[in-house]
């Protein structure tokens, strides 16, 4: 029926209990009051869901059911599907796919991110944790990512899982549920900011020490770097749908000229014993832990890939896209980080320098290129 339009669970229960009664066969007097008060609740949903401009097309051929029809634009059922979850509209949807994708890859930009904390998987278990490591990770984050791309592409809202956990829980627990999921997400989006923001710091710093430049008073600013990000949001918020596809290309082409180079300037290439050997790593940790250990780091590499969930109220058909987009994110992520991190330990000459360094991912670069003028350019991106 039209509940399917919307996607709420209120609807899908009168509509479910109503089918029910029908199928019976003959109501007796008190089904009958049932299916009166079904009726008057499933035309007060409509009513409430749907504007009084908005036409309800009733096809009267074998087989046919009624259908909601928006008489004027395609966003009058995401705006429906809202209202169905219990508050309006209130956004523009400036957002194509391919920006949500764009957003999503963005702010998860896994080959960059994996290339900043490799280093640790190295004295976790050695190049096998860095890689294989990555692959268990891939698997864990992919499949948390289709459950929420699932629930996503039911009640799309730019809440994302508080709301997904207070429509879900029970009567009793929503509020609580939804406070503690929402409390949770906004720390993790506080840690995921803080991240970013460091690990720009630390790549900066990286690079001045690696140059071997002496600046007693160098000191890299995280609030700055805070403020250059923020400005495309505060100065032209209606250009950051194309900010975020400029982005999604830059980090795109940046890795396939960095993969290209070190492909191409790679002197040696460790055998694949190498990349196998277990018992590389120097943590102290037992193998099992270290390999815990390894697969909670390598996630880092997919971090906020729910990001396109938050723009649900920004872009048309949020039910196909916002999903698209996060599985695309996934995909991209993928296809980038784990051949980077293939490159990086087959082309590796010297775990020991790699360890020692102040940014591991420079140390590799200039193992695999010898030249600093080179490795900065690969840096930059």
């Amino acid at each position: 029926m039209a509940t399917s339009c919307f996607a709420s669970p209120l609807l899908a229960r009168d509509s479910i209990e109503g089918q029910r009664l029908l199928n019976n066969g003959t109501p007796s007097l008190a089904q009958n009051d049932q299916l009166s008060d079904w009726a008057e609740s499933m035309a007060a949903r409509l009513k409430r869901f749907w504007p009084g401009d908005k036409s309800i097309a009733d096809h009267s051929g074998a087989g046919s059911e009624p259908t909601l029809v928006p008489s004027a634009d395609s966003y009058d059922l995401d705006d429906a599907n809202l209202r169905a979850q219990g508050h309006e509209a209130a956004l523009q949807r400036r957002f194509s796919p391919l920006a949500a994708i764009g957003l999503g890859f963005s702010i998860t930009n896994s080959w960059v991110g994996y290339l900043s904390n490799f280093g640790q998987n190295l004295i976790y278990g050695g190049p096998q944790v860095v890689v294989f490591g990555l692959l268990v990770a891939t698997a864990v984050q992919w499949i948390i990512t289709l459950g929420l791309s699932e629930v996503a592409s039911a009640f799309p809202s730019a809440g994302g899982q508080y709301h997904f956990a207070y429509i879900l829980a029970p009567t009793k627990h929503k509020r609580f549920a939804a406070f503690v999921v929402g409390w949770m997400t906004l720390l993790g989006w506080w840690i995921v900011t803080c991240s970013g923001m460091s690990l720009c710091a630390v790549s900066i710093a990286g690079i001045v020490n690696f140059w071997q430049v002496t600046t007693p008073a160098f000191e890299p600013l995280h609030y700055e770097a805070d403020q250059i990000a923020a400005c495309p949001l505060f100065l032209s918020p209606k250009l950051i749908p194309k900010f975020t596809q400029a982005t999604l290309f830059f980090s795109v082409t940046g890795f396939f000229i960095v993969f290209c180079m070190l492909l191409g300037l790679k002197k040696q290439t460790q055998p694949n014993s190498f990349i196998t050997q277990s018992g590389l790593g120097t943590s102290g940790w037992s193998p099992g832990t270290a390999w815990v250990l390894g697969i909670g780091n390598a996630l880092y590499a997919y971090g906020g890939t729910d990001g396109a969930i938050h723009i649900a109220e920004e872009i048309p058909r949020p039910g196909k896209n916002i999903p698209l987009a996060m599985n695309l994110t996934m995909f991209i992520g993928f296809v980038t980080a784990f051949p980077m991190s293939l490159a990086i330990m087959y082309g590796i000459r010297d775990i020991d320098a790699v360890l020692q360094s102040s940014l591991p991912s420079a140390e590799v670069f200039y193992q695999i290129s010898q030249s600093k003028g080179i490795t900065t350019f690969m840096m930059s991106w």
